[in-house]
Formats: structure tokens, C-alpha cells, sequence
């Protein structure tokens, strides 16, 4: 099992409301990728603010190993006034990430790169070499007895401008 430890704490304040993310650091047995930090920073647009946690990837990391991007939206059942995720609906995020990453990433064939939070959904933003296989390791996992409240989209993004954008603030 995946086990998740927290180095340290951020405290975002968004509209008034104390948010805490961790920068994590997961066991380095199950987590071919744990030696990539992460960044948490806190974005807005005119209508909302919102979380994005990202990995800071060096420049010899493999992209093009990965050219094809999922983005698999949680849609948040329990969320505050401002669109992010109770205390309650974050444990549930927290396993559900923890069995996707274990799942997906154990052999490098998949590396979740951003994670995105705020008005009302969670986006985990995954870079694969094969969906089809990225899609069975999700099926095959552990599942809760309701179904993940999760929508998937795949595109092509070799040269992952996507997360690019995340982690520069344009997106």
C-alpha cells in the first residue's frame, strides 16, 4: 500500500478560508517517481480561486516517454462555500489518489503531474505511454462502494503544454 507522509504544510488563504496542502513524500518503494518535489500555489481567475499542486520535473526528465495526457475530474460532493473539498471529501480524494497513483505508477508507465483543485472539482493531471492500460489499471483497482464521482478526457500532448501552462499560472 501506498504510504503517504507529510514534510511539511502550506497554508493557503482563499477567500477568507484557511486551505492546507501538503507537499508529499511518498514511499520510494512504491513510488518509482518520489524524488520529483512538488509546488503548491494558489490561482485565481475573475470568477474563483483554485489550488495546483505540481511537480517540478528536471530538464532530463523523459517527456516524450509520455505523450499522451488524462485529466481525470473528481466532481467534489461535499465542498464548501467557495468550491473546495471538506475535511470529509478530502479523505476520500486522498485514498482515491493514493490507490490511482500506486496503481498506474509503480512501473513508470503512467506520472501524475498536477493536481487541480477549486469550484467544486479535482483534476489530476496524468502524462501515459498506453490509456488502454492506464484505463484497466483504474478499473481494476479498489473501488468504494459507490462508484468515483470521476469523468475522464485524453488528449494528445507530447510536448505537455498543458501542464506547462499549469505551472507557469496561464492556465
Amino acid at each position: 500500500m501506498l504510504r503517504r507522509t507529510f514534510t511539511s504544510s502550506l497554508v493557503a488563504i482563499i477567500g477568507g478560508h484557511s486551505v492546507y496542502a501538503q507537499s508529499l513524500r511518498e514511499s520510494k518503494l512504491l513510488e518509482p517517481f518520489a524524488e520529483i518535489p512538488w509546488v503548491v500555489a494558489e490561482r485565481h481567475t475573475d470568477a474563483y480561486p483554485y489550488l495546483v499542486r505540481f511537480r517540478q520535473f528536471s530538464e532530463d526528465f523523459p517527456r516524450s516517454t509520455y505523450p499522451k495526457r488524462l485529466n481525470i475530474f473528481w466532481s467534489v460532493q461535499e465542498a464548501d462555500d467557495i468550491g473546495l473539498a471538506t475535511k470529509q471529501e478530502l479523505a476520500r480524494l486522498h485514498v482515491f489518489e493514493d490507490r490511482l497513483v500506486e496503481a498506474v505508477e509503480h512501473d513508470k508507465s503512467s506520472v501524475l503531474a498536477a493536481v487541480v483543485t477549486g469550484r467544486g472539482e479535482r483534476e489530476f493531471v496524468f502524462f501515459v505511454r498506453n490509456p488502454q492500460e492506464f484505463i484497466g489499471r483504474l478499473s481494476a483497482m479498489p473501488q468504494e462502494a459507490e462508484r468515483y464521482p470521476i469523468e475522464i478526457h485524453l488528449n494528445e500532448d507530447p510536448d505537455w503544454l498543458y501542464f506547462h501552462d499549469l505551472a507557469a499560472n496561464k492556465a
